[in-house]
């Protein structure tokens, strides 16, 4: 994601009112992690999610998906959904995956 960006916040908050967990890492402060979304996805608008190593999409599709879990009824609900296919699988092991170990990017007020 990136800091201010709305795209990022629809999609988190779609992401919240499912209980559906998520790690969030922000290139506006972890700037290093921009080439690996990119790289990843091949996609420079942000958000861009993943589920492990699956790429989802950016806002819409992640939204569209979710308004799919959201009709079926299999489940129960999107996160009963979520955690059959996607949290009870393996975690990724690609670096570019990773959480950044780096320190975040001082980000100063103006004047």
């Amino acid at each position: 994601s990136a800091d201010g960006c709305p795209h990022s916040r629809r999609t988190t908050a779609g992401l919240k009112a499912r209980g559906i967990p998520y790690v969030q890492i922000s290139i506006t402060r972890y700037p290093s992690k921009r080439e690996d979304m990119i790289a990843l996805s091949q996609r420079i608008s942000t958000p861009q999610v993943f589920f492990n190593t699956r790429h989802v999409g950016g806002a819409s599709e992640v939204i569209s998906l979710l308004k799919e879990w959201d009709a079926d009824t299999r489940f129960g609900s999107p996160k009963a959904k979520f955690q059959a296919e996607i949290e009870s699988t393996f975690d990724p092991s690609n670096p570019r995956l990773a959480l950044p170990t780096e320190e975040p990017v001082c980000m100063e007020a103006g004047p």
